[in-house]
């Protein structure tokens, strides 16, 4: 902090209250300086240059290099606004869970979800929408079945704790409680 400033402001306000000066005139005294001390600033301020990955963009040429935005770490051109190209993250592929859906008959996968927790979910999605857990109680379970549409009910969470929901969900929206033995 500048006392010398502080004081000079002081001694400005005080001027506009009693009226000897404008307040558009004491505004202009600071403003105008300040701008242009800022411009004067602005270009000299350093810039850390993005770090390159050492590929190169497939779109124009151009380095790909590491950037930042509010969702987290990227990699694109360094050509950006005149090249576009984001690099897009390889997704994992779902591994095969040994057996089949009980609704529809097709392989079931163990996939992840957008936190990265994993589940089993038919390989016919979105036609057959069934999914279970792998986060199973440690008992063995018995098979339960929907008693409004005969499918079989799989252990769900949700934020409340552990449920039985029908299999054949949206089709069928049946519920029970879990109840531990």
């Amino acid at each position: 902090m500048n006392t010398e400033y502080t004081a000079e402001m002081e001694t400005e306000l005080d001027k506009i209250s009693v009226g000897e000066e404008s307040e558009l005139e004491v505004i202009k005294n600071f403003y105008y300086p300040f701008i242009e001390h800022f411009d004067e600033v602005k270009e000299v301020m350093y810039k850390e240059p993005p770090k390159p990955t050492g590929e190169k963009c497939p779109l124009c040429g151009g380095d790909l290099v590491y950037k930042f935005s509010r969702h987290g770490q990227f990699i694109g051109c360094s050509n950006y606004p005149e090249c576009t190209y984001v690099k897009k993250e390889e997704k994992e592929q779902p591994k095969e869970a040994g057996r089949n859906c009980p609704n529809c008959g097709a392989p079931l996968l163990i996939r992840k979800n957008k936190r990265g927790q994993e589940f089993i979910g038919c390989s016919n999605y979105p036609k057959c929408r069934y999914v279970e857990s792998l986060n199973a109680p440690e008992e063995p379970v018995e098979d339960k079945f929907c008693p409004e549409c005969g499918a079989k009910l799989v252990i769900r969470h949700s934020r409340r704790g552990m449920f039985w929901g029908c299999s054949n969900y949206p089709n069928c929206n049946h519920m029970e409680p879990y109840k531990k033995k």
